[in-house]
């Protein structure tokens, strides 16, 4: 028998977790002498999984910093095995050397909205919990927000370095943990509303000894109060369920050091209409976030016309594959969506500045429309801006935003990439990308691969400026390496590097 906390879930589904019953005691009563076994059981037995509910030993409650209840098995008799607990949420925790202890639900925010958002992350701890941050397929997943992933896009002017001050803003159950394991060396706080969320980080934390890890329940709108600043703040997914956004930025903003980055994730309007359409219709039948009303998501979604425009979200995301994600995504009761010019404006309305978007592939017409039609040359024509909003509503597809922002006192020039003048001729490229094999090619030319996007070809003479590549060599020394006359370099750099960037196969280091 297993001498860690254990939570036993029953299958086929965490519905039936729900129906286990336990008692809370008085926080001032003390369960001496008490002994709890595992429920046999023809489901699995998860170590520390807290997939649905907040159970926690008091140990992790110190980590968090908050209060603890306690559990009392309901087992008349410490010599058979408890099978009978109340409490809310609900799951059979059972250690053998342990009492059983549960995260106050206690809540500071003033705000409804804020109540209402915790409530629903408690039911349903989104995303999926991870188990293990080891396993190969775990460590080789990064975030579009990660640091190291994109240092280039957040920091261009700064030589990467791990030893930082991270905030992960709204962390679920695994961000922040994640962040602590793979930057060993930074610095990693982790906030969130939900304690059943920050329980299971708080197992990572403990699992993996990530020592460099604190975790604290509380709002956004209350991060001032740790009485920290951050080189770098993640927050993904979170703003857009806030009752005020731009509130929530400007909090975050006033903890950012001056020279630090914002990495923010928001819904895209156009790729969730589907989405909202369905919200409203599962309003309209007052459905709330039952496991009958999940239920009642999957049949609709099962009986939808094929034509409905909420399929295409339904087969790209991984929410349609599990409850928890259904509820976050048609059923929740706090959640709104950006257009690009309204995320130009939020970053504005908090007092930041906003400095570029992670993958420029989505925002920018190569790849994406023939670059030999007078299609492309005439957006291409457009102010930069407008570019963006142009390939939004030719895309129609963005479900999502991922941008970053900072002071408004950070140099432009540290982070603006600008190939309208010949400064651009001094940036260091760096490669994002990796050269596949591809048939049929024309001989000197190269193809392409950065995923999820498709394989792009080269001719030979960009192929030639590709090759010269190094992250060390400037694009006027790229130029000169590839042995390419009869062209001025400016402009064949200005064609071949625009193109590299704007597709996202290269960053652009900036001179300090």
């Amino acid at each position: 028998m297993s001498t860690g906390i254990q939570a036993t879930i029953s299958t086929p589904s965490i519905a039936a977790v729900s129906r286990t019953r336990a008692r809370i005691s008085s926080i001032r009563d003390w369960i001496s002498g008490r002994e709890c076994r595992p429920v046999p059981s023809s489901g699995a037995v998860c170590p520390y999984n807290f997939l649905s509910a907040s159970f926690i030993p008091l140990k992790y409650g110190r980590i968090m910093g908050v209060q603890a209840m306690k559990i009392e098995p309901s087992c008349a008799d410490n010599e058979r095995p408890c099978r009978s607990f109340r409490a809310r949420p609900s799951v059979v925790a059972c250690s053998p050397d342990l009492p059983f202890y549960v995260r106050s639900f206690a809540m500071s925010a003033s705000a409804s909205g804020n109540a209402a958002v915790a409530q629903q992350y408690e039911k349903w701890v989104y995303p999926a919990p991870l188990q293990d941050l080891s396993v190969p397929e775990v460590r080789a997943r990064r975030d579009g927000g990660d640091y190291e992933r994109n240092w280039h896009t957040f920091f261009p002017e700064k030589p990467f370095r791990d030893d930082i001050d991270v905030l992960v803003a709204g962390c679920g159950s695994n961000a922040a943990a994640r962040y602590a394991f793979n930057h060993p060396t930074a610095r990693v706080t982790g906030i969130d509303l939900s304690s059943s969320s920050l329980a299971h980080e708080a197992f990572l934390k403990d699992k993996h000894k990530l020592n460099n890890l604190s975790l604290h329940q509380m709002r956004i709108e209350e991060i001032a109060s740790l009485g920290k600043q951050y080189d770098f703040i993640d927050v993904s997914g979170v703003l857009h369920h806030l009752p005020d956004p731009v509130g929530g930025l400007k909090a975050l903003g006033s903890v950012l050091k001056p020279d630090g980055t914002i990495a923010i994730m928001i819904y895209g309007q156009y790729g969730r209409t589907g989405v909202y359409m369905l919200q409203e219709m599962f309003r309209l039948m007052g459905l709330g976030q039952s496991e009958a009303d999940v239920v009642t998501v999957k049949q609709t979604l099962a009986s939808l016309p094929k034509a409905h425009v909420v399929q295409g979200y339904v087969e790209r995301t991984r929410d349609s594959k599990y409850d928890a994600g259904l509820v976050d995504s048609f059923l929740h009761r706090q959640d709104r969506a950006y257009t690009v010019q309204q995320c130009i404006d939020f970053a504005k309305d908090a007092g930041l500045s906003f400095m570029n978007w992670w993958d420029n592939i989505l925002y920018y017409p190569e790849g994406q429309l023939n670059i030999n039609h007078e299609f492309y040359r005439r957006v291409n024509a457009m102010p930069e801006r407008s570019i963006w909003q142009f390939m939004e509503l030719y895309n129609g597809t963005l479900g999502q935003h991922g941008f970053c922002v900072c002071h408004p006192s950070r140099p432009e020039k540290n982070y603006r990439v600008d190939f309208t003048t010949e400064a651009f001729m001094n940036y260091v490229p760096v490669r994002r990308c990796a050269e596949v094999r591809k048939e049929g090619l024309q001989e000197g030319s190269i193809a392409l691969k950065r995923e999820p996007h498709p394989v792009y070809t080269l001719d030979p003479a960009a192929a030639k400026l590709f090759r010269q590549i190094d992250g060390i060599k400037t694009v006027r020394q790229c130029f000169e390496a590839s042995g390419i006359t009869g062209i001025d370099p400016v402009i064949a750099c200005r064609v071949a590097f625009r193109y590299l960037w704007r597709l996202s196969y290269i960053f652009m280091k900036l001179p300090a």
